[in-house]
């Protein structure tokens, strides 16, 4: 279901399939390990860019899990329906919050049309949600796809204070 590289370790790649198995595997040594999370259904992962043993994989109802190794640190519950997209914030300090704390910010886009920013590496609890609108800001845009279906949030968190997302 998804599959993503380490930005703080070159060697390592972790994969997810549907069942909830995630498997890292070490390049350098050609090496793999595969760990079963129980009964999950993954829909994406994304490796922590300022922690190679974290992982964060969103689920088809809705959770978002951070591993560490091959424990669940935390279970994230936010959002209503299926996770689209996971990203980490590029900064290991909470850009959101002005304060110094270290963090390890990630988003969560869903297809509850939401994106919601985690505590990932501290607490596990939300520091903010956004709701992106149903309709379209400004200008008569027209689309071929319905505000009720089809329609999803992807996250792209490219620089600290730049953050990106889909929308209709």
């Amino acid at each position: 279901m998804g599959v993503d590289w380490s930005a703080k370790d070159g060697n390592l790649a972790c994969a997810v399939n549907l069942e909830g198995c995630l498997m890292y595997c070490n390049i350098q040594y050609k090496t793999s390990k595969i760990v079963s999370l129980g009964k999950l259904t993954a829909t994406c992962v994304a490796c922590c860019p300022h922690d190679s043993s974290l992982v964060a994989i969103g689920t088809k109802s809705g959770l978002v899990y951070i591993v560490q190794k091959d424990t669940i640190l935390y279970r994230m519950r936010g959002h209503n329906e299926d996770i689209i997209s996971l990203s980490w914030c590029p900064s290991d300090i909470n850009v959101l919050n002005g304060g110094n704390r270290r963090d390890l910010l990630l988003a969560s886009g869903a297809k509850d049309r939401s994106v919601f920013i985690w505590r990932a590496g501290r607490d596990g609890r939300y520091e903010t949600v956004l709701n992106i609108p149903n309709t379209p800001i400004m200008g008569s845009y027209k689309s071929k796809l319905s505000t009720s279906s089809g329609t999803w949030i992807a996250v792209c968190w490219a620089e600290p204070n730049l953050f990106l997302t889909s929308s209709l």
